[in-house]
């Protein structure tokens, strides 16, 4: 498992270099940014951002150390180790504060057309009309941020299609959180047993 800098920094270029895009598999995800961020380089660089801004794709953020504090219009955000928090896109905000020992991980990414049918379309469902999600990490949302960038920090052949693999679980897996229970419309329940009969 990663827990070098070095290997964030190696992975960090990797991953940034890259946009990864499966539009065939059972959601179709397009990731635009997988970093490494500490926030000392960040005002070093001056590519923090303080003021109100908004993206059109998703923007999840996990803190490994400090704590960061996102401003909404109408709401104030902090999040510290353990917690996640996603913004939906378009969703305006701006990060007023952040600790200076923070370093954190955060991906940027899209659910293509054709999420909103099949076997995860609840998922799009899920985070539809949230502007933003915040949740105590588990263990696993953690585990799973880590082995994306341990693959991007190798770079084995096959390495893109396990990002896209490990990022579905982890979209899913929050899905579940603000959905929770039997998540699938009678009719994909009825699909998806009779591919599973089919097999």
């Amino acid at each position: 498992m990663i827990e070098k800098k070095s290997d964030f920094l190696k992975s960090n270029q990797r991953l940034n270099a890259t946009v990864l895009r499966s539009d065939c598999s059972p959601l179709p995800i397009e990731i635009l940014s997988i970093r490494y961020v500490e926030q000392a380089l960040e005002r070093v660089n001056q590519t923090y951002t303080p003021y109100m801004h908004q993206h059109t794709y998703f923007e999840l953020h996990l803190p490994l150390v400090g704590t960061q504090t996102y401003l909404l219009r109408d709401a104030e955000v902090t999040v510290k180790p353990h917690e996640v928090v996603i913004f939906s896109p378009n969703t305006l905000h701006a990060i007023p504060y952040s600790s200076d020992d923070l370093c954190k991980l955060s991906v940027g990414y899209m659910l293509l057309d054709g999420a909103e049918c099949g076997a995860l379309s609840w998922v799009v469902r899920a985070f539809a009309g949230q502007r933003y999600f915040k949740t105590r990490a588990d263990e696993r949302y953690t585990r799973l941020l880590l082995e994306i960038f341990q693959e991007g920090s190798q770079g084995l052949p096959g390495w893109p299609a396990v990002v896209m693999c490990l990022m579905t679980q982890l979209v899913v897996a929050i899905a579940r959180e603000i959905v929770p229970g039997d998540l699938t419309e009678p009719a994909e329940r009825d699909s998806l047993r009779k591919r599973v009969e089919s097999i």
